[in-house]
C-alpha cells in the first residue's frame, strides 16, 4: 500500500510542474481585462497548493479558506471557451469563483478530479453485522484505530466515510430500497482481512447488502463547489462536462438570470467510478429573475439535482420603527450576504409560517459578521408579536425554467423547489430514490424558505421514482410547522397534469398547506421492474391531503395492482 501511494505522488508531482504554468497562465489572463478567454487545447492540472486564497461564506456548505483557481470577481462581459480542455484538480480547490460579476458566459469544456473525494470497492462477502469490501487499487485505505480510513493523494490526513451509496453494477442502477449509511460511518470496527479486502463490522447496516455490490464511501464534506457563483447577474453555463465536484456543481447566492444549458454531470466513461459530485448538482440561494435548466443530463451524485430556496431568518428583536435585528441560524448559513436594498421582505409567523406583512429594504448591516445583521426598512414596520416572526426574501420576479432534462440514478431527491414567482417544469426525465418533486418551507432545521404561488409540472416521465430510503411520495408539497394543525397555505396554485408516471411507491402526493392544488390527466401505469411497495404497515392510499389543502381539478385514479379510487385523506 505505501509503495502505491509513493508511485501516485511522483507521478503528481510531474502533474503538479505543468500545472503551475497553467495556473499562471490563468492568473495573467484573468487580470489583462479580455473579453474572451480561449484555454489551451488540451488536459490540464490545477492544484489547491497553488490557488488563490480568500475566506468565503458559502451557503449550504462548509465556510473557511478557500483555494480558486479562475477568480471572477467584478469581471463583465467575459466568455470563457473552454475549447474542449479538461480541467484535472487536486485537492481542495473551486475551480471557477464568481462575485459581483456580470455577464459571463463559461463553457465547452470538462472538470474532474483526480482523485475524488470518495472511494469504493465489491462487496465480496455479507454475514451478520458485518460486510467484506475489496477495494479497487484507486481506492487506497487504512486503518486507524480500528476504523475505515481513506488516504487520498491530494490530502494531507487519512478521511473517515461519513456514508455509503450502493450499486447494483449488472443494473448499472442504485440498489432497490438501499438506504444512507450514516450510522455505519459513524459506528464501525475495521479490520483487513488480506490485500485491499477489508472486514467493516457495524450494528447500523440499514441496507439489503449482498455480494457483487459496489459500495461507494463518500468522504469529506461540502469543500469545493464546481462553481460558486455570489451577488452575480447574467451568468451562463453551457456545453460542460463535470465528473466530480467535492461538493455542488454549481451554487448560486444572491444572483439573477442564471442559464445552465446542456451541462452533463455523469460518470467519468471507462473510469470504474459509480459516483459524480458529493451532494447537489444545482444550488439557488434567494436568487431572482431567470433560473432556467435547460437540456442537461443528472446522474449519481450524492444529493439533489437541483434545489431554490430562500432563507429564513430569525428576528432577534425590533431595533426601532425601522429596524429589524435578526439571525442567520444554520450553522451552513453563517456569513451568507444575499439581500439588497430594494429587495421586498415577507415577514411570517414563525410557528405557522402566515405571511403577516411586507417591508422594502433599505440597507443590511453586519451587526456579527457571522450570523446577525441590522435590516432597515423604507416603511414604518407593523406591529407584530417580533419575537416569533421569521423574515425572508420575496423573490416574486422569479422565473424559472427547468425542461428538457434527465436527471437518473442518485440518491436523495430530483427537484426542491421553494421560491416564489413563476415555475414551470416540463418535458423532463425523473428518476430517483426519493421524491421526484418535493416542495416544502421551513424555519426549524435548514431555515429553507419558503412558499410557492405559481407553479406547474407536465409533460414529464416520472420513472419509478421513491427507490430507496428517501422514499415519502413522488410528489410532496408541505410545511414543517410549529403548529402543523394549522390551516394557513404556505403553497398556492399547484398544478401537476399530463405527465407519465410509472408508479412502484405509495403514496403518489403528500400534500398540505397547499391552496388550490391540481392533479390531472397523468398517465399512472404500472412498472415492469419492482412490485409496488411502501413504508407504512398497512397500505396507503395514493393521495393524502393534510391541513391547509384546497383543491382544483382532481383525477380519479385507476385500480391497477390495488391503486385507490379517489384516493383523498384528510390527515391530522
Amino acid at each position: 500500500m505505501t509503495e502505491r501511494l509513493v508511485i501516485v505522488a511522483l507521478i503528481c508531482s510531474a502533474c503538479s510542474l505543468q500545472a503551475e504554468e497553467f495556473e499562471s497562465w490563468v492568473r495573467a489572463e484573468v487580470a489583462s481585462g479580455k473579453k474572451t478567454i480561449v484555454l489551451p487545447k488540451g488536459t490540464h492540472h490545477a492544484y489547491a497548493k497553488n490557488g488563490i486564497q480568500r475566506t468565503l461564506h458559502i451557503s449550504n456548505n462548509n465556510d473557511g479558506m478557500k483555494q480558486i483557481l479562475f477568480d471572477l470577481q467584478d469581471v463583465e462581459d467575459l466568455t470563457i471557451d473552454g475549447n474542449g480542455a479538461e480541467l484535472i484538480f487536486h485537492g481542495h480547490i473551486i475551480p471557477f469563483y464568481l462575485k459581483n460579476a456580470k455577464n459571463v458566459t463559461i463553457k465547452n469544456l470538462t472538470i474532474d478530479w483526480a482523485h475524488p473525494f470518495f472511494s469504493q470497492g465489491e462487496i465480496v462477502n455479507v454475514g451478520e453485522g458485518f460486510f467484506d469490501v475489496r477495494f479497487d487499487e484507486e481506492s487506497p485505505v487504512g486503518i486507524r484505530d480500528n476504523r475505515l480510513v481513506f488516504l487520498n493523494p491530494d490530502l494531507p490526513e487519512p478521511m473517515d466515510f461519513n456514508n455509503i451509496i450502493l450499486v447494483n453494477p449488472k443494473l448499472g442502477q442504485l440498489v432497490f430500497n438501499s438506504h444512507d449509511e450514516y450510522g455505519v460511518g459513524s459506528d464501525h470496527t475495521a479490520e483487513l482481512l488480506e490485500k485491499n479486502i477489508v472486514r467493516i463490522r457495524s450494528s447500523h447496516i440499514r441496507s439489503p447488502l449482498t455480494p457483487g455490490q459496489i459500495a461507494v464511501f463518500q468522504y469529506d464534506d461540502r469543500s469545493s463547489p464546481g462553481f460558486t457563483v455570489h451577488r452575480s447577474e447574467n451568468i451562463r453555463l453551457q456545453d460542460i462536462t463535470m465528473y466530480h465536484a467535492a461538493a455542488f456543481g454549481a451554487i448560486f447566492e444572491g444572483s439573477r438570470n442564471i442559464y445552465i444549458d446542456n451541462m452533463k454531470v455523469i460518470r467519468r466513461p471507462d473510469s470504474g467510478r459509480w459516483y459524480t459530485t458529493h451532494h447537489d448538482v444545482t444550488h439557488f440561494v434567494e436568487c431572482r429573475g431567470d433560473i432556467h435548466i435547460t437540456n442537461c443530463r443528472f446522474e449519481f451524485q450524492g444529493d439533489d439535482d437541483c434545489n431554490i430556496h430562500g432563507i429564513f431568518r430569525s428576528v432577534v428583536r425590533k431595533r426601532n420603527n425601522k429596524a429589524l435585528i435578526t439571525r442567520l441560524s444554520h450553522f451552513q448559513q453563517m456569513g451568507v450576504d444575499t439581500l439588497f436594498p430594494g429587495d421586498i421582505i415577507g415577514f411570517y409567523d414563525g410557528e405557522t409560517l402566515e405571511l403577516l406583512g411586507e417591508g422594502t429594504l433599505v440597507q443590511l448591516m453586519d451587526l456579527d459578521p457571522a450570523q446577525e445583521d441590522v435590516l432597515i426598512f423604507k416603511e414604518q414596520l407593523p406591529d407584530l408579536d417580533w419575537k416569533n416572526v421569521v423574515v425572508t426574501l420575496q423573490a416574486y420576479d422569479a422565473d424559472v425554467q427547468i425542461s428538457n432534462n434527465h436527471f437518473s440514478n442518485h440518491r436523495a431527491r430530483n427537484l426542491l423547489i421553494k421560491t416564489l414567482g413563476k415555475v414551470r417544469i416540463f418535458d423532463n426525465y425523473f428518476n430517483t430514490q426519493g421524491c421526484a418533486i418535493k416542495i416544502r418551507g421551513e424555519a426549524s432545521s435548514w431555515y429553507e424558505s419558503g412558499g410557492v404561488e405559481d407553479i406547474e409540472i407536465y409533460n414529464n416521465i416520472f420513472d419509478q421514482c421513491n427507490s430507496g430510503g428517501f422514499s415519502q411520495a413522488t410528489f410532496h408539497i408541505h410545511a414543517t410547522l410549529d403548529k402543523p394543525e394549522s390551516e394557513v397555505a404556505l403553497h398556492k396554485n399547484v398544478k401537476i397534469y399530463n405527465n407519465k408516471i410509472i408508479q412502484i411507491y405509495k403514496p403518489l402526493l403528500i400534500a398540505d398547506h397547499v391552496d388550490n392544488l391540481e392533479f390531472f390527466d397523468n398517465e399512472i401505469i404500472a412498472s415492469e421492474e419492482h412490485e409496488l411497495w411502501f413504508k407504512s404497515k398497512t397500505e396507503p392510499l395514493n393521495i393524502i391531503l393534510g391541513p391547509g389543502v384546497t383543491t382544483g381539478r382532481f383525477q380519479t385514479l385507476d385500480s391497477n395492482r390495488g391503486m385507490s379510487d379517489c384516493a383523498e385523506k384528510k390527515i391530522k
